[in-house]
């Protein structure tokens, strides 16, 4: 079935319908990703260790295991969109939706449960596999080629500076845990209510988010410090800043978006 004859994809007769489609597909990705970066504060499993330093052994495979990791999940992504675009823009986005969300589910409690690197691992494929397929449509459909890369710019400035930030500030960004959840509960709750009362808004909403997990990207890199040095949790501190970078980017393609229409 090609795109052009899938109702769930934009056409160039209607654009206002377009736009609607869109907003309403990246609206409920947005919740859902915002709502999975905030499953760190249920880290039963995950011990934190003040006395870690940047001197203790198996940092530095600590650290290459966590970029590796961070930067294969958006190597997945890319390569989803590159060579499997088309098949994915011929089904219902709405599936992939579903599959993104019990994927997530699953990947957070194996995250969060895991004893191994090999369940760390599984966990991560399920958050980062799934997404790259529902962000597909967005930036091979729904957004200019302009959009996609004045985003992902973005994105990456945004990231760069707040790592750098946290690895000169470290103890200002983990002093920032409590405040930061709250935050984001809040703007859950906040984009909830917008969504149906007071559309509006939700631009406001994007900038503040992109605020918050900005400050995230800074909190998280701090609490790689932390965690001891073993394999999985690299991994799951991988999940984490993935998470963080990948709902900036959402977000400014939302803000984006709107500017152009």
């Amino acid at each position: 079935m090609s795109t052009q004859n899938n109702p769930y994809y934009p056409n160039e007769e209607n654009q206002s319908q377009n736009a609607s489609q869109r907003d309403a597909y990246q609206s409920q990705l947005n919740q859902f990703t915002t709502a999975f970066g905030g499953t760190r504060y249920q880290d039963a499993n995950v011990v934190y260790d003040a006395e870690y330093t940047e001197t203790t052994k198996g940092v530095t495979s600590y650290y290459q295991i966590l970029s590796t990791a961070l930067l294969a999940g958006f190597a997945f992504n890319y390569l989803t969109v590159k060579f499997f675009a088309s098949t994915i823009n011929a089904a219902n986005p709405w599936t992939y939706m579903i599959a993104y969300v019990v994927g997530a589910i699953v990947g957070s409690i194996l995250l969060h449960k895991s004893k191994s690197v090999v369940t760390s691992l599984i966990g991560y494929a399920l958050f980062v596999l799934p997404l790259g397929v529902c962000i597909t449509p967005l930036v091979t459909l729904y957004y200019s080629p302009a959009i996609v890369q004045t985003a992902f710019l973005g994105t990456t400035v945004i990231t760069l500076g707040m790592m750098a930030l946290s690895f000169l500030f470290p103890n200002a960004f983990l002093s920032m845990g409590r405040a930061l959840g709250m935050s984001l509960l809040f703007s859950l709750i906040a984009s909830l209510i917008c969504s149906f009362l007071i559309p509006s808004a939700l631009p406001m909403l994007d900038y503040g988010i992109i605020v918050i997990f900005g400050l995230f990207i800074g909190y998280d890199m701090a609490k790689t410090r932390t965690y001891p040095r073993e394999p999985r949790y690299a991994i799951y501190a991988a999940a984490q800043l993935y998470l963080d970078i990948i709902n900036i980017f959402l977000r400014l393609l939302s803000i984006l978006g709107r500017n152009r229409d």
